[in-house]
């Protein structure tokens, strides 16, 4: 077996747990109404588009549309995010770079290694396509959930990801790959526990996917990432993404969190958008920022 981080370190029946825990997210909401059904349109809207032999504006522009839609619904127009005060045609350039390395939607997490040269292409022309359409610094959550919607071969790194993973940051094409290879690593040290015939419809890497959003929220505390806030590990955007998913999730919350030593009780009950401009003074107030505007 390769070597494995701890928070990687699970058995089989913990692994599969995180996949029923995700799938029973819904509850008794229609599969067609739940927020994870929208990776599916989206996955099948680029499915046939990718399929083409050539590409027009307004089948560009229909695409753009159907991936800002996808966005949205999966958390990227929250907060403070750059596309709130965008168009969906912000996109029209990258997808003509997702149209280019269309042939990613055929790979899969057993496949990562010997594609790796095109996956950080792909990664590094997303990047420059973003900010050429007037997103400054594009995060590397944005890109993969953008390959995840588009090709459905790339699980979304975001900050759970990233609490199963252990990394700091991801600051290009090549440090993209080298968390890729960790998934592969895992699958193939454990290719059995993707084995269930209820996923037979799922790619590896979407239940990977699913595994990682479950993984993460378990293994998350606030003083962790107080502490990474304070050493400049993370900005402060994406602080207040992980206080913002755990109010979507509660809706009131009576969160208590220590900053430099000083213990801040903030209360969230009613206005929450307001709760959060409050907050992130009260943040702002309290660290030293160091460039982690």
């Amino acid at each position: 077996m390769k070597n494995m981080n701890k928070n990687l370190n699970v058995t089989r029946e913990v692994f599969q747990a995180s996949i029923k825990k995700y799938l029973e997210l819904r509850k008794n909401i229609p599969e067609r109404s739940f927020r994870s059904y929208s990776l599916i349109i989206c996955n099948n809207f680029f499915s046939r588009f990718l399929e083409r032999s050539n590409h027009c504006t307004i089948c560009i522009e229909e695409a753009s549309t159907e991936l800002f839609t996808f966005l949205a619904s999966w958390g990227m127009l929250r907060g403070s995010s750059t596309l709130l005060q965008r168009s969906p045609y912000v996109f029209n350039e990258t997808i003509k770079i997702i149209y280019n390395y269309k042939e990613l939607k055929d790979i899969d997490i057993d496949r990562y290694d010997i594609n790796k040269e095109i996956i950080k292409d792909a990664y590094d022309k997303i990047y420059e396509s973003l900010q050429k359409d007037s997103i400054e610094s594009p995060t590397y959550t944005l890109i993969s959930k953008i390959m995840l919607g588009c090709y459905g071969s790339i699980p979304a790194v975001d900050i759970n990801m990233k609490e199963v993973l252990e990394f700091s940051t991801i600051k290009d094409g090549n440090a993209f790959v080298n968390e890729l290879n960790k998934i592969q690593d895992f699958y193939e040290s454990n290719f059995d526990f993707f084995k269930n015939e209820n996923w037979n419809n799922y790619k590896k890497a979407r239940i990977f996917d699913m595994f990682a959003f479950v993984r993460g929220c378990e293994l998350f505390t606030w003083e962790k990432l107080i502490k990474e806030l304070n050493k400049g590990k993370i900005k402060l955007s994406e602080f207040l993404d992980r206080l913002t998913n755990v109010i979507d999730k509660k809706k009131e919350a009576d969160i208590q969190i220590l900053i430099n030593d000083n213990k801040i009780k903030f209360e969230i009950m009613s206005n929450i958008n307001e709760g959060l401009d409050v907050f992130k003074e009260i943040i702002k107030s309290k660290i030293n920022n160091n460039g982690n505007e």
